[in-house]
């Protein structure tokens, strides 16, 4: 009985009805797009590093596939230490292939030694454009090309589809790695962050379930169990969560400990370290829209539409501003917005980007808003005497700066002004929020967030002197007069702008509701100063940012004093 099963084992090794299926090496995935000219010939290029082959050592390459975006002649396969070899240790002629994916099998097998690096390439002229097929997202590894027929290097912004097959006696059964691990930001008083890691299983077996650990400035955490499949050769994004030690910069290392509940012991690429920059609150990304636009501009209700849908679906993490012209509420601080517009209605988000306020205000609002914010910002505001507006600001960065390249400028909006409105979208067929349905001048509509001007000046001013150190707080105050047009002074808000005097884009703001004299006490007194100012609706519920309507502001003083002020 032993006989025949030995003799069993012998025939599966021989005809591979055991055989596991071939390692993958590579950096690519599906063919999105191609590279190269009509009648071209190109040589695409991947890099395998020493961390990615290590793991193989003792086993072979014997077969490379390449993905074509077209028809390919002249094809041949190469392998060398390195791309810019002008001798390739193995150069095989394939012939002519059709598109799509090919798997080459090396006349000669690859042998992998310990820390080797491996170049794999093609040659080949195609008979239509973009035959070199390449997967999108351009990693440095596996971007590279010779034009052979331009006699130049060119790069792709993607990976080249091309793999390298491993097979042999000793080839890793559970082998994870890690392929990425980013660094983040996060708003303090969140509890945890979440840290995406990707992983790639370079083992023969399909990984079913991993541990990684996670430490924090050299303390180790806790330790992670996934339980999610990747199949041998392909990559997964798992969300590493990672508690909340502070405010400040913290490393984080990730590690992979087992995979299969099998203790991984190739371990040259299961860690990896990224920064966590755990921010002050005031570290809120806030985007301004400046709008231009005007009562006799038939087609600027678009701009009014697409305003509102921004401020419904983001909150206070918006900020609009309409900048009329050419009528009653038009101000010249303003100009230099206004000639920058190409069109009205147009709009700048951020001072970065110029669009429709309606048509391109999603996209460029979406851009922005998740971008990382350089600098924390708030802003309190006080009119004294209806008339003169004090800010105080507090501003905190996260890397280390010159004052001077930050700029500051506030600007005074007002609800509540009535004019006329031209509507071009008047009885047409065209929906726009009910514009359509109303007359072609809206008589007595009512404006929002109109801008009244703007202080120093358009472009800011620097507040602030010296070297600005991560994670201090650095404050000031700014005092100006309202221009006597305001019409109410319980509809104005006032809007604080952090700006890059290097090219004008807005890195952040804040927009506050300004108390009145009557309603801070002695703010600024030493010997009794404001810890706080809370602002409750007449339910008792807590707001912030604009607030239409009554509400009771309750300040509380150094000396433990309490005040509250019903606004009406």
């Amino acid at each position: 009985m032993r006989r025949i099963s030995m003799l069993l084992m012998s025939l599966a090794a021989m005809t591979g009805i055991w055989a596991q299926s071939p390692a993958r090496l590579g950096w690519c995935g599906d063919i999105d797009n191609g590279y190269g000219d009509a009648g071209g010939a190109i040589t695409p290029w991947i890099t395998l590093t020493p961390v990615q082959t290590g793991v193989y050592a003792g086993n072979e390459i014997t077969s490379v596939r390449i993905g074509l975006n077209a028809k390919a002649n002249n094809v041949y396969v190469y392998l060398s230490d390195s791309m810019e070899d002008d001798e390739y240790a193995i150069r095989q002629k394939v012939g002519t292939l059709e598109a799509g994916w090919h798997t080459v099998t090396l006349d000669t097998p690859w042998h992998i030694e310990p820390d080797s690096q491996i170049a794999v390439g093609y040659k080949a002229t195609f008979t239509k454009s973009g035959g070199a097929g390449y997967t999108k997202g351009k990693i440095p590894e596996a971007c590279n090309a010779y034009y052979n027929t331009k006699a130049m290097w060119v790069e792709v912004n993607g990976a080249f589809c091309i793999e390298a097959l491993v097979e042999g006696d000793s080839m890793p059964l559970n082998e994870l790695g890690i392929l990425s691990f980013g660094d983040s930001f996060v708003t303090s008083g969140e509890g945890t962050a979440v840290m995406p890691v990707t992983v790639r299983n370079y083992g023969i077996n399909d990984v079913e379930n991993f541990t990684l650990s996670c430490t924090v400035d050299g303390v180790l955490k806790d330790e992670q169990n996934f339980v999610c499949t990747v199949p041998a050769g392909d990559e997964m994004s798992v969300e590493l969560s990672v508690p909340m030690t502070g405010i400040g910069v913290h490393e984080i290392d990730v590690k992979v400990l087992t995979v299969n509940g099998e203790p991984d012991t190739y371990t040259a690429n299961n860690e990896a370290t990224a920064v966590l920059t755990e921010r002050d609150p005031a570290f809120v990304r806030r985007v301004v829209i400046e709008e231009g636009t005007g009562d006799w501009c038939g087609w600027c209700p678009r701009g009014i539409v697409g305003l509102e849908m921004m401020k419904e679906m983001y909150g206070e993490r918006v900020i609009a501003i309409a900048v009329h012209a050419d009528d009653v509420y038009a101000t010249d601080d303003y100009r230099p917005l206004l000639s920058s517009v190409t069109s009205l209605p147009g709009c700048k988000v951020n001072r970065h980007l110029e669009g429709d306020p309606y048509f391109n205000i999603k996209r460029m609002v979406a851009t922005e808003i998740d971008e990382p914010v350089p600098v924390g910002y708030t802003v309190k505001a006080t009119v004294f005497d209806d008339s003169e507006v004090k800010v105080n600001s507090d501003v905190i960065v996260d890397t280390e700066l010159d004052a001077s390249g930050l700029h500051f400028a506030f600007t005074v909006v007002e609800d509540g002004l009535k004019g006329n409105q031209h509507n071009s979208y008047s009885g047409g067929s065209t929906e726009m929020a009910g514009w359509e349905s109303l007359p072609p001048v809206v008589v007595d509509y009512e404006y929002k967030d109109v801008a009244r001007g703007i202080y120093p000046e358009y472009d800011g001013a620097a507040f602030i002197d010296g070297t600005l150190i991560p994670g201090e707080k650095y404050s000031f105050e700014y005092t100006f007069v309202l221009p006597d047009y305001i019409q109410n002074l319980d509809n104005i808000r006032i809007i604080g702008q952090v700006i890059d005097a290097s090219n004008g884009f807005i890195l952040n703001a804040c927009e506050v509701t300004p108390l009145h004299e009557s309603g801070v006490g002695s703010i600024g007194s030493d010997s009794d100063t404001v810890v706080r100012t809370d602002v409750f609706d007449l339910t008792g519920r807590r707001v912030s940012g604009y607030v239409s309507g009554p509400v009771i502001v309750v300040t509380t003083y150094a000396s433990g004093r309490v005040e509250t002020i019903k606004k009406l």
